[in-house]
Parts: structure tokens; C-alpha cells; sequence
């Protein structure tokens, strides 16, 4: 071995140090996704501890006292302060409502004041359309009404010996209704959809299994129970279309895929664990097909554009027709998924603050 200068010597160590650390970094990134992009979080001005809820691509933040609408990019478009402090908030796509025991108050888009007033029982449930209110109260039986945006009566369906399930607006202002019938050896759920002020325009009742989920538009409609999902023609009647035995998944999401209904289903024992799930199911009309998470998952949500999971440091979105999911980067940690806007940007809380997620 040539007996070389000290000074050389450590030159060229130095050399062989610098070429095994690129070697090593080189590999390591030969082992991440090539295609691994990055989420961007833009911090929210709303305070951690407000009700916040999604309106179209915004966000809207009630701290019991102001009503804010706030942008995905952070900005505050408008503020409103309430007479009456207090309250819940729900949103939807055209209205913004508070509600506080029997009292109800509406608001446009653009924060202006549409109706204050109280009704004759408690509002236990509500949901918002395009120009419309349905609140679910209890009495002798549970009875669903319907108002205008300025309070005026439009409509109420009486429901006696069953229990609502679910309800909501579809196409606008169309009322759909989901309730169940039990306390005997078989459960029977009846989906029944209303033009508010007429008659019912259509039902279908599923014998021996719980309907808890439904997606609706205006010509399709899907329903997940605890043992199938169910297909249907919605025109003028509801018509079963195909059925996809589902038993030991439980869905986790639903929205519209170019305006067919499909929902997102993980196993049932997975459901409730702290790292989250490992495994996806998205079942339409025609296909049914699982995916395997690249990690566990504790939010799994879904849109127009696609599925999207997410964990603590990355999350990964499924987009319509693919079979991989595509990962992203999350340079601000996860700690809990609040909502998620139409077009997919999630509200996460971080730290003690609130950040607007898209990826």
C-alpha cells in the first residue's frame, strides 16, 4: 500500500464519505413513489374550538357569536355577528342555518339575515336546500317539516310507529326521507322521496336489513345497509337495479361520481381502530373492487374527483378509473379531519389551529 501524506489521506476519505452518502441517498429515493407530489396547508383564521362546516368550496365558522365565511386560501369574506348567541351550525349549498333548541335562524350565502323565528317543538335534526328547510321534531310521532328560506309553512309528513333514519334535499329542493320500521322479528326501511306540498313521488322498502346511508340525484339512487348496497332507477318510481352483498364492510364515504352515486366501504373490524384502516371497498352499479392502503388511514373521504385517505404525514388519492393511489407529502401533521369542501379540501386541525388541505 503506498504510504501516502496524511493530509491526502484524509482528503480522500472524505471523498469515499461524500460518495457512500450520495450512494445511500440515491437509494433511498429510488424506493419512494416517483410520482409522490405534496399537500398544501394554508392556515385558517378560526379558532380551534368554532363549529365549522363546508359551503361549496368554502368554509363556513360559527364561534357562537359571529357567523364567517372563509376561503380555502385563508381569506375572510364576510362576518356577521347574532343577537342570540349560542347555537348549532349547519350548512348547505345555498343556505346557512343556526340552530337552538325550538329557535331557528336562515342566512344567504352572503351572510344576510333571511328569517329568525321559533318553532312550536325542538329542532332535533335539520337540513338545508337550495330554497328550503327540513327539521325533523318528535311529538306523538316524528314528523319532518318544510319552510321557505323565509319561514313560510310548505309542507309536513307525519311518520307514526317508525323512526327516521335519515333524511335530506336532493336535485334543488326535493325531499327524500329514510325511516325503518322496528321492534318486530323483521326491520323494514323505507326510503320515500317528496315534491314538498304534494304527495310522495316514489318508495321502495328493504325487508330484513337497516338502510343507514343514501345518495341521491335526480335520475339515481344508492342505499347501504348493513348487508347489501342497492342500486335504484330514480325517476318516476324507485326501481332496484343491482344488488352487492357487502356484510362485514361498513361504508366510511359516498358522494356522486359525474352524477352516479358510489360508496367507499372498510371492514367492519377495522373501524374504531386508532391507526385507522388498511383497506378500501368502492362499490358502484356496476363494479365493486378493493384497494389496499398504502398505510393506515384514520379519515377516508370522498368527491366527484375521486377517494382520498388520510394519515398522520401523507395521504393518498384514489382518482375515478385508477387502481393506485397516487401519495402526497403532508408538510403539516394530521391530527383530525374536521370536513371536506365539494372539490376536496379538507379542514384539518393541527397544533391547536386549523388549516385548509388540498392536494
Amino acid at each position: 500500500m503506498l504510504d501516502l501524506p496524511r493530509t491526502v489521506r484524509q482528503a480522500l476519505t472524505l471523498v469515499i464519505v461524500f460518495l457512500a452518502t450520495a450512494v445511500a441517498v440515491s437509494f433511498v429515493k429510488s424506493l419512494l413513489p416517483k410520482s409522490m407530489g405534496e399537500g398544501r396547508a394554508v392556515l385558517l383564521p378560526i379558532s380551534s374550538s368554532a363549529q365549522v362546516k363546508p359551503m361549496g368550496e368554502n368554509f363556513v365558522a360559527f364561534d357562537g357569536k359571529v357567523l364567517s365565511l372563509v376561503t380555502s386560501s385563508g381569506s375572510r369574506r364576510w362576518s356577521v355577528p347574532l343577537e342570540v348567541p349560542g347555537g348549532e351550525l349547519v350548512t348547505g349549498s345555498k343556505l346557512i342555518a343556526v340552530v337552538h333548541d325550538t329557535q331557528l335562524s336562515l342566512f344567504d350565502d352572503q351572510g344576510r339575515s333571511l328569517y329568525t323565528g321559533r318553532m312550536q317543538s325542538e329542532i332535533l335534526e335539520l337540513r338545508l336546500g337550495e330554497g328550503r328547510a327540513a327539521m325533523l321534531s318528535q311529538g306523538d310521532a316524528p314528523v319532518i317539516r318544510v319552510i321557505t328560506s323565509d319561514g313560510m309553512d310548505v309542507d309536513a309528513q307525519n311518520f307514526p310507529g317508525d323512526t327516521v333514519i335519515d333524511f335530506g334535499f336532493y336535485d334543488a329542493d326535493m325531499l327524500w326521507v329514510n325511516r325503518a320500521t322496528l321492534g318486530s322479528a323483521q326491520v323494514f326501511t323505507t326510503i320515500s322521496t317528496y315534491q314538498p306540498a304534494h304527495l310522495s313521488t316514489a318508495t321502495i322498502t328493504i325487508s330484513d336489513e337497516l338502510i343507514y346511508r343514501s345518495v341521491f340525484n335526480k335520475n339515481h339512487l344508492m342505499l347501504v345497509g348493513t348487508r347489501n348496497v342497492t342500486y335504484c332507477d330514480n325517476t318516476k318510481t324507485i326501481a332496484q337495479k343491482s344488488k352487492t352483498l357487502v356484510y362485514g364492510w361498513q361504508a366510511v364515504a359516498s358522494a356522486l361520481n359525474k352524477d352516479v352515486p358510489y360508496a367507499v366501504l372498510a371492514p367492519s373490524e377495522q373501524l374504531g381502530r386508532v391507526t385507522g384502516v388498511d383497506e378500501l371497498r368502492v362499490v358502484d352499479a356496476a363494479t365493486s373492487k378493493t384497494h389496499q392502503l398504502p398505510e393506515s388511514c384514520a379519515t377516508v373521504f370522498a368527491t366527484h374527483r375521486g377517494v382520498t385517505a388520510v394519515a398522520r404525514d401523507a395521504a393518498y388519492v384514489l382518482p375515478h378509473g385508477e387502481e393506485k393511489f397516487k401519495p402526497f407529502r403532508l408538510r403539516v401533521p394530521v391530527e383530525h379531519v374536521r370536513c371536506v369542501t365539494n372539490e376536496g379540501c379538507a379542514l384539518i386541525e393541527s397544533g391547536g389551529a386549523l388549516y385548509a388541505l388540498t392536494l
